[in-house]
């Protein structure tokens, strides 16, 4: 089944010929709501805000910025790399990278990055697996969703 087939790709939605404008719409709405729904979650589902006030109190600011300029800073560094050798078929220095930024994301509690960082960690060490596109759009839309609760975290300390 066709349907089947494109999930298994990784696709968000599926619409089949002819493109009737409201099963497009339809579409289109279950996409943008999906990603509005957890970029509207509430900050302490996003980031462990313990564990990030506790990252902030051990390191010094310049470092603690550092590691946010790496995530989030320039079109989202971490994300670009990791897309980048990926493009590149590198699955072995895309892993590394996912490892990486696992790691700092666990320090600073930002625990909806990890669980998406886990899934295309797992993706790459299953050689059979093809890493779907809808796993790495997971990624960007917690990296938005953190990002904004980071934000609101700085405006109320």
């Amino acid at each position: 089944d066709t349907r089947q087939m494109a999930f298994k790709a990784g696709v968000n939605d599926f619409i089949t010929k002819p493109v009737h404008a409201d099963g497009l719409r339809q579409a289109l709405e279950r996409c943008f709501f999906e990603a509005a729904d957890r970029l509207d979650t509430p900050s302490h589902e996003i980031i462990d805000v313990k564990a990030y006030q506790e990252f902030l109190n051990l390191m010094p600011v310049e470092t603690s910025n550092n590691q946010l300029d790496e995530l989030f800073g320039n079109d989202e560094q971490a994300l670009t790399k990791i897309s980048e050798s990926l493009k590149a078929g590198n699955r072995i220095e895309a892993n590394e990278l996912v490892h990486r930024i696992m790691g700092v994301c666990m320090l600073m509690g930002f625990t909806a990055m990890v669980g998406s960082l886990k899934k295309i960690e797992s993706a790459l060490l299953d050689t059979a697996n093809e890493l779907t596109p809808s796993i790495l759009d997971q990624l960007y839309i917690d990296v938005q969703a953190t990002r904004l609760a980071v934000a609101e975290f700085s405006v109320t300390s």
